[in-house]
């Protein structure tokens, strides 16, 4: 059955679980993104600290040790390498050095990236410097050999090599910084986009617990109209015919494509059945009733008659009693005619014709007496029909 309740929900059901499914299964890959996406993060936070930081640091540090040579040898150059003024060769040698061995690493790391323009900055500054710090020794000797006047006149040569690499070297250390802004900007923008995508997983949630309530709502009303409210109309319609005069000829719905339209079809069934076994049971009290006075007037014929035996039985009975005296009086005569017969015998001799007379006398007595008997007989079975009538 197509249109079945339980088809209807299992249907809804069904497509609230697709529903609840697909959204579990986008939060869930929401949920991956933002996980992938705070690994991201962490490798970039972790990349920057590690190299973005770093490469700006020794980028300042390179500023530095320009700086601490060029201090150096204008300080050797202002004493003339007096005694215990020196060692400006020698510290101006470790800087540069420390230059040479930080613009190594920054040559390799564009090396790994691939950052071509970047190590041919670096290559251009490298030269820079080697310019600035041959040119820087040659000052300060100058100074210690030639005094002032012919150290000054080769200080205006070094002042523009010195800002030839200063003017090299600064965009280099801002180029550097600038990669960790922007390794620090990608973090942010990461960041951000993991912030976005936790709040739109938060209001995915509280979308999928609104869903969640409407759809138990929408159960709970569309329950109530497919199951709930059909089965109160058919408690009503039972209500009425139980409560009312029993009208067996009211039906409930089963024009329903449901089970409940089944149930409303074979309880329908059930009420005609039930119709027709009490329209019978009406018909043959109808029936037993005209039976009833039938026999109520046959018992009254029987009565009747019954009384009509009563009195014939009295009159039998009497016509008994009578009879019994005759018997009682045949018998008494039978005596004396015993008697008369033996008086008879001794007279037979006197008269036989006598003798014959009552032998034939005796006949018929005994003929009356068979005939009494009979009567008596058919009168005992009467008396015990009546008998059986009358109980």
């Amino acid at each position: 059955m197509t249109n079945s309740i339980m088809a209807k929900l299992t249907l809804s059901l069904t497509a609230l679980t697709v529903f609840l499914g697909g959204v579990v299964f986008y939060n869930w890959t929401l949920t991956i993104q933002v996980k992938s996406s705070m690994n991201d993060v962490d490798a970039y936070v972790e990349e920057a600290q590690q190299t973005a930081s770093v490469i700006a640091i020794k980028a300042k540090e390179l500023q530095l040790h320009v700086v601490q040579v060029q201090q150096w040898l204008t300080d050797i150059s202002a004493t003339r390498g007096a005694e215990g003024f020196d060692d400006g060769f020698v510290e101006a040698q470790k800087h540069a050095e420390s230059f040479g061995s930080l613009m190594s690493e920054f040559q390799d790391h564009f090396s790994s990236e691939n950052n071509e323009e970047a190590l041919k900055s670096a290559e251009e500054l490298v030269t820079r410097f080697n310019a600035f710090y041959d040119m820087g020794q040659k000052l300060a000797q100058t100074y210690i050999d030639g005094g002032p006047e012919a150290g000054n006149l080769m200080m205006e040569e070094f002042d523009a090599v010195a800002a030839a690499l200063d003017a090299e070297i600064q965009p280099f250390v801002t180029d550097q910084i600038a990669s960790l802004t922007e390794v620090m900007d990608h973090v942010k923008q990461n960041t951000q986009s993991t912030t976005v995508k936790v709040d739109r997983i938060r209001i995915l949630a509280l979308g999928l617990i609104v869903v969640i309530v409407v759809c138990c709502i929408g159960g709970w009303l569309s329950l109530r109209a497919l199951v709930v409210k059909p089965i109160l109309s058919m408690v009503n319609r039972l209500k009425d015919i139980a409560e009312g005069e029993g009208d067996l000829t009211q039906r409930v719905d089963q024009d329903r494509k449901d089970e409940l339209g089944e149930l409303g079809k074979w309880f329908n069934v059930f009420i005609e059945k039930v119709h027709d076994i009490i329209s019978q049971i009406a018909s043959g009290a109808r029936e037993v009733a005209g039976a009833s006075t039938q026999i109520a007037a046959s018992s009254e014929q029987m009565a009747a008659g019954m009384a009509e035996q009563s009195s014939q039985v009295t009159q039998i009975s009497s016509a008994v009693e009578q009879m019994s005296a005759s018997v009682t009086e045949v018998s008494r005569k039978s005596v004396e005619a015993a008697d008369n017969a033996n008086a008879a015998g001794e007279l037979a001799s006197k008269g036989g014709t006598v003798v014959d007379a009552t032998i034939e006398g005796m006949s018929s007595i005994s003929q009356a007496v068979a005939a009494s008997a009979a009567s008596v007989s058919e009168l005992g079975k009467r008396g015990e029909q009546i008998g059986q009538i009358i109980d």
